[in-house]
């Protein structure tokens, strides 16, 4: 059984002319996913980790954060 509530259609679909960039978010249906991308995605742990552990290693992408963060400035100097 489906949720009423949840009905959506091609006639709700906003179709915007090229070159119009303007976007616009009706506030009762829109929302805004916060996520923790180094707990999530980057570690052994985390939620997404079995589905981007592959790639993050094939890239070296904690290696390359490693040094990217040893050479620039320190926020707290």
């Amino acid at each position: 059984m489906t949720d009423p509530r949840n009905k959506s259609s091609a006639r709700d679909a906003i179709f915007r002319a090229k070159g119009d960039h303007a976007l616009s978010f009706p506030k009762g249906r829109t929302a805004l996913p916060l996520i923790d991308t180094v707990n999530d995605f980057l570690s052994g742990g985390g939620a997404a980790w079995d589905l981007t552990k592959a790639t993050v290693q094939m890239h070296g992408v904690i290696g390359n954060l490693k040094l990217y963060r040893s050479r620039s400035p320190s926020v707290h100097e």
